[in-house]
């Protein structure tokens, strides 16, 4: 899918998903395009970590920080990501059940398969 496609569908703006791509906080993985002019072409994992990153940024998150929580999305393992008040990150596989600890407190928990999902009734 094309980077209009994605800013329509992740609800971002085509100069802030250019600066994630050159910044290689997001890189699209179906053609990467080089030099002026080129289109760059962008998988459904692409989208769920563009998705993702706009939900961190919601949050006040810096882009810096970005990376290794996109990477623990784009894993086939990872059903849960959570993102805790002092900064941890904790990736929740697809084997094990979600079992949150009363004395965690949570300041994200995203669902990866919502997000694929919710992107793919916006796609229809």
């Amino acid at each position: 899918m094309t980077a209009q496609h994605v800013c329509r569908l992740a609800g971002v703006a085509p100069r802030t998903l250019d600066f994630w791509v050159r910044s290689r906080v997001i890189s699209p993985s179906i053609c990467k395009g080089a030099g002026t002019g080129s289109k760059r072409h962008y998988s459904t994992a692409d989208l769920v970590q563009c998705k993702l990153a706009v939900m961190l940024r919601a949050m006040g998150m810096e882009t810096s920080r970005f990376a290794p929580i996109l990477r623990l999305a784009r894993s086939k393992q990872t059903a849960f990501i959570i993102i805790e008040a002092n900064g941890q990150v904790t990736a929740i596989p697809k084997t094990t059940g979600l079992s949150f600890q009363a004395n965690r407190t949570a300041m994200l928990l995203v669902n990866i398969a919502a997000i694929k999902a919710e992107l793919t009734l916006e796609s229809e």
